[in-house]
């Protein structure tokens, strides 16, 4: 058996796209692979098992049911239970409540020194093959088809007693490091910055997507909080971990933050799983009746909705341009809307615009166009769309537009060559390094040039578009599973 890898789990519990596909598909990648030896860390990303209670039991269905217990307590906020009072309970409760004071502080320092307050900082396996159903639909089910379940599955799987949420609000606070007991494993790999400590004969390995909560503070959602946890905890990991880069460009911009550590940070683009494929071309209406996001477009009466799932599925015209990502900031919607709504004017063509994606923040009075555009049926706004879903209506769209301001790597381009969409996209550094000359590109702060783009997609002949799509297609081959494996396996063999 090769090196042994525990692989931090905590973004499978959010999204679609993203950090969280990258996450889910890196681990199916290196559990298929000799080399390594898998396990994965479910770390809660909120609070639902700061302070859980392992407790020695010899009997299996005591086992078991503690198991579930957990398996509850993830993603849950706060947990809902009682497990006794215990030195890691304690620990919780003066953290939550009395940290903030210099003297709860130094309290806490002289329980630990003193050798009072230990807490749990172990590792506790989660048996994979009774929870298999929990661990396949919460975790890896929203990226990957289902003949990748028995491959994840015979990974193992733990928890611990802290949660991600808790790590970062110690050291958010400064007031000691939490530390996660990895003895026996030869590296963790964390999928953000990683806000605490490993055992020291593990290597710690993070894969870095972007800086934006430093470089682009005010385009995320809650920016100090944001901005305090990565920086801080990127600070704590520069003295000693490797990184793993998701593309050149986010890999300038970790350097131009610590130029010191240039020998220990690597590149593997994403992976775009390989059933991103072209299907046949057919509409997409039950679709879009299906998967239409009424509650953000003024549309909340059981019979309303009904009536807007059926409005818009008839008046769907199956010529549509397509937008995949959270509605925030930094994707610039509202260039997408107004230059489409230019092309629109220009042209006299009634494209729909169909956008995939949750509603974020900080885009009020862009979700007020939306929805003047969804009331005329101009415009869809989708969401809890499944994969296979996805890939037909890339499949059905007449373009792929990614507006982005800035990004790590941007999915939704590739996955749109893959099923033979054209693509128009920013014109940003890490686009023009992952998407190449295979993209139409417009700047993103000029919604006239958008427009203008759209037009000239628009004026290219049906044997124009079949060639820049083959030619597109061909090139996002290097994102597929196999290649992306190989490139695991060398960096974490450079690595380990």
């Amino acid at each position: 058996m090769g090196k042994r890898i525990l692989m931090d789990l905590h973004p499978c519990f959010d999204g679609y796209a993203g950090i969280p596909q990258d996450t889910r598909v890196t681990f199916a990648l290196l559990a298929d692979s000799e080399n390594f030896e898998l396990g994965g860390h479910l770390f809660d990303n909120s609070y639902g098992t700061c302070g859980f209670v392992w407790k020695p039991y010899s009997v299996w269905s005591d086992r078991i049911n503690q198991m579930s217990e957990y398996i509850i307590g993830l993603g849950s906020g706060e947990r809902r239970y009682d497990h006794g009072m215990s030195e890691s309970k304690m620990i919780r409760i003066i953290l939550k409540g009395y940290c903030s004071t210099t003297w709860g502080r130094l309290f806490i320092r002289f329980l630990i020194s003193m050798g009072y307050l230990k807490p749990d900082n172990r590792l506790h396996e989660i048996d994979s093959n009774f929870f298999h159903d929990y661990i396949w639909r919460a975790i890896f089910q929203k990226s990957l088809t289902a003949d990748r379940k028995p491959q994840v599955i015979a990974a193992r799987y733990f928890g611990c007693s802290t949660s991600r949420a808790n790590m970062l609000r110690v050291l958010r606070n400064r007031k000691f490091i939490h530390t996660i007991d990895t003895t026996g494993w030869d590296a963790y790999l964390s999928q953000t910055p990683f806000p605490g400590k490993i055992s020291p004969g593990t290597k710690q390995i993070i894969r870095f997507h972007d800086a934006v909560p430093i470089q682009n503070p005010t385009t995320i959602n809650n920016p100090y909080i944001h901005h305090q946890a990565i920086s801080r905890s990127l600070k704590l990991n520069a003295k000693n971990s490797y990184f793993v880069c998701n593309s050149n460009a986010t890999k300038d911009q970790l350097l131009s933050l610590f130029p010191e550590i240039e020998d220990r940070v690597h590149v593997v683009h994403c992976c775009v799983p390989d059933g991103f494929k072209q299907t046949e071309k057919q509409s997409v209406r039950d679709i879009i009746s299906k998967c239409a996001n009424t509650q953000n477009v003024g549309v909340s009466s059981f019979s309303d909705v009904m009536k807007y799932k059926t409005f818009i599925g008839e008046n769907f015209n199956d010529e549509y341009f397509i937008a995949v990502g959270t509605i925030e900031p930094r994707k610039n919607y509202s260039s997408i809307l107004e230059g489409w709504n230019r092309f629109r004017k220009s042209t006299g063509k009634n494209t729909k615009l169909v956008i995939v994606g949750n509603t974020g923040w900080g885009e009020d009075a862009l979700l007020s166009q939306i929805i003047t555009y969804s009331h005329n049926g101009d415009l869809i706004l989708l969401n809890n769309v499944s994969l296979y879903e996805l890939i037909d209506l890339y499949s059905n769209a007449t373009a792929c537009i990614v507006a982005s301001y800035t990004e790590g790597f941007s999915y939704s381009g590739i996955e749109a060559m893959r099923c033979n969409t054209p693509v128009i996209a920013s014109d940003i550094p890490v686009h023009r390094e992952v998407y190449g000359d295979n993209a139409l590109y417009f700047d993103p702060y000029s919604q006239d040039e958008l427009a203008s783009t759209l037009q000239k997609l628009a004026d290219i002949p049906y044997e124009g578009i079949e060639k820049i799509t083959a030619k597109a297609r061909e090139f996002s081959m290097r994102y597929a599973e196999k290649v992306s494996q190989e490139n695991w396996e060398n960096v974490l063999n450079m690595i380990l």
